[in-house]
Protein backbone atom coordinates (compact mmCIF):
# COMPACT_ATOMS: atom_id res chain seq x y z
CA UNK A 1 0.00 0.00 0.00
CA UNK A 2 1.44 3.36 -0.96
CA UNK A 3 1.31 6.62 0.96
CA UNK A 4 -1.83 7.80 -0.84
CA UNK A 5 -3.68 4.58 -0.10
CA UNK A 6 -2.65 4.87 3.55
CA UNK A 7 -4.04 8.40 3.64
CA UNK A 8 -7.37 7.19 2.19
CA UNK A 9 -7.46 4.42 4.81
CA UNK A 10 -6.91 6.98 7.55
CA UNK A 11 -9.73 9.11 6.12
CA UNK A 12 -12.12 6.17 6.34
CA UNK A 13 -11.51 5.81 10.07
CA UNK A 14 -11.01 9.44 11.11
CA UNK A 15 -13.78 11.26 9.31
CA UNK A 16 -12.91 14.93 9.54
CA UNK A 17 -9.63 16.70 8.95
CA UNK A 18 -9.53 18.01 12.53
CA UNK A 19 -9.73 14.43 13.88
CA UNK A 20 -6.95 13.33 11.54
CA UNK A 21 -4.76 16.19 12.69
CA UNK A 22 -5.41 15.49 16.39
CA UNK A 23 -4.81 11.75 16.28
CA UNK A 24 -2.15 11.31 13.61
CA UNK A 25 0.68 11.19 16.17
CA UNK A 26 -1.08 8.37 18.02
CA UNK A 27 -1.55 6.54 14.70
CA UNK A 28 2.19 6.94 14.07
CA UNK A 29 2.92 5.72 17.59
CA UNK A 30 0.90 2.58 16.90
CA UNK A 31 2.73 1.96 13.63
CA UNK A 32 6.13 2.44 15.27
CA UNK A 33 5.14 0.14 18.11
CA UNK A 34 4.23 -2.58 15.62
CA UNK A 35 7.48 -2.13 13.68
CA UNK A 36 9.62 -2.22 16.82
CA UNK A 37 7.80 -5.11 18.47
CA UNK A 38 6.73 -2.94 21.40
CA UNK A 39 3.97 -4.19 23.67
CA UNK A 40 0.85 -2.42 22.46
CA UNK A 41 -0.89 -3.23 25.75
CA UNK A 42 1.69 -1.21 27.67
CA UNK A 43 1.19 1.79 25.39
CA UNK A 44 -2.58 1.49 25.67
CA UNK A 45 -2.22 1.37 29.46
CA UNK A 46 -0.18 4.59 29.41
CA UNK A 47 -2.79 6.27 27.22
CA UNK A 48 -5.44 5.06 29.65
CA UNK A 49 -3.59 6.66 32.54
CA UNK A 50 -3.18 9.90 30.62
CA UNK A 51 -6.89 10.17 29.82
CA UNK A 52 -8.33 8.60 32.98
CA UNK A 53 -11.81 10.01 33.54
CA UNK A 54 -11.86 11.58 30.07
CA UNK A 55 -13.77 8.96 28.10
CA UNK A 56 -14.39 11.38 25.24
CA UNK A 57 -10.64 11.52 24.64
CA UNK A 58 -9.64 8.02 25.74
CA UNK A 59 -11.59 5.97 23.22
CA UNK A 60 -10.53 7.94 20.10
CA UNK A 61 -6.87 7.82 21.18
CA UNK A 62 -7.04 4.06 21.72
CA UNK A 63 -8.76 3.67 18.35
CA UNK A 64 -6.01 5.73 16.68
CA UNK A 65 -3.34 3.57 18.35
CA UNK A 66 -5.06 0.42 17.06
CA UNK A 67 -5.39 1.92 13.59
CA UNK A 68 -1.63 2.47 13.44
CA UNK A 69 -0.90 -1.00 14.80
CA UNK A 70 -3.21 -2.65 12.29
CA UNK A 71 -1.86 -0.64 9.38
CA UNK A 72 1.77 -1.46 10.12
CA UNK A 73 1.07 -5.13 10.78
CA UNK A 74 -0.92 -5.46 7.57
CA UNK A 75 1.16 -3.31 5.25
CA UNK A 76 4.67 -2.78 6.59
CA UNK A 77 5.62 -6.14 8.05
CA UNK A 78 9.10 -7.06 6.89
CA UNK A 79 9.50 -3.83 4.91
CA UNK A 80 10.90 -1.61 7.60
CA UNK A 81 12.69 -2.43 10.80
CA UNK A 82 14.06 0.67 12.53
CA UNK A 83 17.37 0.04 14.18
CA UNK A 84 19.45 2.14 16.54
CA UNK A 85 23.20 1.77 16.80
CA UNK A 86 25.54 3.23 19.35
CA UNK A 87 28.11 5.57 17.85
CA UNK A 88 31.34 5.70 19.79
CA UNK A 89 33.33 8.07 17.69
CA UNK A 90 32.33 11.25 15.99
CA UNK A 91 34.52 12.36 13.14
CA UNK A 92 35.18 16.05 12.77
CA UNK A 93 35.38 17.69 9.42
CA UNK A 94 38.55 19.44 8.52
CA UNK A 95 38.21 22.69 6.65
Amino acid sequence: MNRHAAHRDLQLHLHDSRERQLFKNIVYLGALAALNGARAEAIAELIGEQYKGKEKLLKPNLNALQLGLNYARGNLKGRARPEAKRAYAVKTRSS
